[in-house]
């Protein structure tokens, strides 16, 4: 019997059902995968993901790259760039030319950006020569609520349910001001240009991408803003995520000027704050930038060891030493 061809095609809506049977097969973790999809297609039609490349063998998906398409402020210029995401062919494929039409796809896009790459990735950016251009790395600080969920298995009653949007408080008053909940992206005072810095890598905040990123699934983020009396606001976006069964509060996203250290402490203090408030156990946040991480350290936070690197093959951001400001929210790691 002839073995059937692989060929390759550009994603679109209708590769939905076998996406789903790929990502299950490729990703058996993850738990929710149909309103990952969903959101992610949600971007499609705006503009985020027509280079995602597809790779078949008759009609089953056996191997796949995404691409979210945006900007990024480089230095003091604004450039088109791409995220590279869930780079993976199935296992049984690995000797195949699977591999091969990812990594050519990938090499083509000058302009594409990675995060926390799987073993696979990591090899192709080493053989593409790729720069590994900033880390960002995990902390955590647990609280006392910790103890409750340690004894949940044994009281059921104690297990914390998914909490939906209204038991969000509107207003988390900190002694470095007053954050507010957003209703819409639209209610964030933002900077021109929608970058919080110069000189450095930082990845575009306009009102489309937030409006998409969280404001389209209902009760999964939530964003507190700070009103500044002169400049920009300061804001962090945020969800409940579990972690073998205790809930933290996860920090997916925020922005403030790198030397801003008041609005810097006053998201810490308000995570921490909201988090007590909505008894999940902790608050868990990423950082690549060094000033951050010493605040989050300063603040009895526990690193994780190792930490997601970030990678690029765009000569802009390589030909000179940059600091990255980098959240989950830019690539794909808040979805995992």
């Amino acid at each position: 019997l002839m073995d059937t061809e692989i060929y390759s095609k550009i994603f679109s809506v209708s590769d939905k059902e076998p996406l789903l049977r790929y990502l299950a097969k490729a990703y058996p973790y993850r738990t929710d995968l149909n309103t990952f999809i969903d959101f992610t297609l949600s971007y499609v039609p705006k503009e985020g993901m027509e280079k995602s490349l597809l790779v078949f063998k008759d009609k089953e998906i056996i191997g796949a790259n995404m691409f979210l398409q945006t900007k990024a402020k480089i230095g003091r210029l604004e450039y088109d760039i791409v995220w590279s995401y869930d780079t993976k062919v199935l296992d049984e494929y690995r000797k195949t030319e699977a591999g091969t039409i990812i990594c050519g796809e990938i090499f083509s896009n000058k302009n594409y950006f990675g995060a926390g790459l799987s073993g696979i990735s990591v090899e192709l950016n080493k053989r593409m020569h790729a720069k590994f251009i900033a880390k960002s790395v995990a902390f955590i600080r647990l609280n006392r609520y910790l103890f409750k969920y340690l004894f949940a298995p044994f009281c059921p009653s104690m297990r914390k349910p998914l909490v939906d949007d209204s038991s969000y408080p509107r207003e988390i008053k900190t002694c470095l001001g007053l954050f507010r909940r957003l209703e819409k992206a639209i209610d964030l005072n933002q900077p021109q240009g929608n970058y919080w810095n110069d000189n450095l890598i930082e990845f575009e905040r306009s009102t489309k991408f937030l409006d998409w990123r969280f404001f389209t699934l209902k009760d999964k983020y939530q964003v507190y803003a700070l009103r500044k009396k002169e400049g920009n606001d300061v804001y962090f976006a945020c969800r409940q995520y579990d972690l073998s069964g205790i809930p933290l509060l996860y920090v997916v996203d925020y922005r403030f000027s790198i030397d801003d250290f008041e609005g810097q402490k006053a998201i810490i203090k308000a995570a921490l704050l909201l988090s007590r408030k909505m008894k999940f156990a902790g608050v868990y946040i990423r950082s690549s930038l060094p000033g951050l991480s010493k605040l989050l350290k300063n603040n009895v936070f526990i690193m994780k060891k190792g930490g997601a690197d970030i990678v690029t093959r765009f000569k802009p951001a390589i030909q000179e030493e940059y600091s990255v400001f980098h959240t989950p929210a830019d690539s794909d790691m808040d979805f995992k």
